[in-house]
């Protein structure tokens, strides 16, 4: 880190209710962006309920001078009917914060706080974005109490879209989709800033040891390594290794992840219907995994599957390519076009049954190892060139200026 100089170039405020990295790809996606904008001489402040995941330097606010952003812990919010708002102290906090801001960037369309920021910003002259992060996704939006997702734009999230100053997405399918549900003529497109700094240093092949050693059997790996969620289609996974291991091929599958508060037992599900193929014995249920012990089980393996039926932007398939390897994934992911393009991901349909196109593409990979590394150098290739941290990054001030 470095000295910031006295004046920093633009104050951004990001807002994302929960920072917990088990809640998936947004909150990783909002510590880096706002680590890299810090980095580059801005002056950043993230709001939030919960800092669980927050680096603890930044809740400290960091030394003076030091490049890190600022972290405004703020007391979880009054429930008032089916929508909860900001305690009036810390809605006064948060405004403190946003004065004099180039932009207010808020994480997600659902959140009914941000129905009380967007005034504070539209009132001082100070633009405000909101990122979808997939949230309005076809898939998204058929899913779970949809009456209050239609009830929640009726009301004021409509409004609140289409007098943003932009809306965000990540990738030209997913703003096709997010387009349906607002009229805002600002609908840009940038990609999710990706740490590539890990990917590039010497990973320690011994630091998935112990995991490894839970993976039962003979063969190449096959990992799946996301969020376990029932949107991930993880059954598919364990139907289609089912059909081939009754065909005599050796592979060994792992799959890591936690659930979470949308996913209560989902893990239990998962176990049962291993069970109920007779797989039981062969599929290695591992926790969530990080550290330089997920990358070691990336680069341990031959393929990752991700069977999902809907993901935004899709941090695993990408964390994969960096380590040159190969990814078996669907048109549910939003940026599956450019996975496809990268020549490192092999692209199958979500439905009827995913299973029966996902068998033989991991088939092919498992049984051909040269195909399987020379799609995965190419993917590498693709994402070191694409989603270079520096470009993107440029994109952003570029886009926070215009506004």
């Amino acid at each position: 880190m470095g000295e910031r100089p006295a004046r920093a170039a633009m104050k951004i405020v990001h807002y994302l209710s929960e920072i917990v990295l088990s809640h998936g790809g947004v909150v990783r996606a909002v510590l880096d962006l706002c680590a890299a904008l810090a980095k580059a001489n801005h002056e950043v402040s993230l709001l939030t309920f919960d800092d669980t995941d927050v680096p603890k330097d930044w809740k400290r606010g960091g030394p003076p001078g030091m490049l890190i952003p600022r972290c405004i812990t703020l007391d979880w919010p009054e429930r008032r009917k089916p929508i909860r708002r900001f305690k009036k102290t810390d809605l006064l906090r948060a405004e403190g914060a946003i004065a004099g801001a180039r932009a207010l960037h808020m994480h997600g369309p659902w959140e009914a706080t941000n129905l009380q920021l967007a005034p504070i910003a539209f009132q001082r002259g100070i633009p405000y974005v909101v990122s979808t992060h997939g949230m309005l996704d076809d898939w998204t939006m058929a899913q779970g109490h949809v009456w209050m997702k239609r009830a929640f734009l009726r009301f004021k999230g409509r409004a609140l879209l289409n007098n943003a100053s932009a809306v965000l997405c990540t990738a030209e399918a997913e703003r096709t989709q997010a387009s349906k549900w607002f009229t805002n003529p600002r609908t840009e497109v940038l990609p999710l800033l990706f740490d590539l700094e890990p990917f590039k240093k010497p990973i320690d092949p011994h630091a998935a040891d112990e995991l490894l050693a839970k993976t039962p059997g003979e063969g190449p790996l096959v990992l799946f390594l996301s969020r376990l969620h029932p949107k991930k289609g993880i059954e598919h996974l364990l139907d289609a290794s089912a059909q081939l291991w009754n065909t005599g091929l050796q592979f060994r599958l792992a799959i890591a992840g936690a659930t979470d508060q949308h996913s209560v037992g989902y893990d239990a599900t998962l176990i049962a219907h291993a069970a109920k193929l007779g797989i039981t014995d062969r599929a290695a249920f591992l926790d969530m995994v990080s550290g330089p012990a997920k990358l070691a089980l990336i680069q341990s393996s031959r393929v990752h599957v991700l069977p999902t039926m809907q993901e935004n932007w899709g941090f695993a398939p990408l964390e994969s390519l960096a380590l040159a390897r190969p990814v078996i994934t669907t048109k549910g992911v939003d940026i599956w076009p450019e996975l496809e393009r990268s020549g490192g991901a092999i692209i199958i349909d979500p439905k009827p049954n995913p299973a029966t196109s996902l068998a033989p593409a991991m088939r092919r990979l498992i049984e051909n190892e040269a195909d399987a590394d020379a799609m995965g150098r190419r993917g590498q290739e693709w994402v070191l060139r694409e989603l270079d941290p520096a470009a993107v990054i440029r994109r952003y001030e570029s886009f926070y200026r215009d506004l």
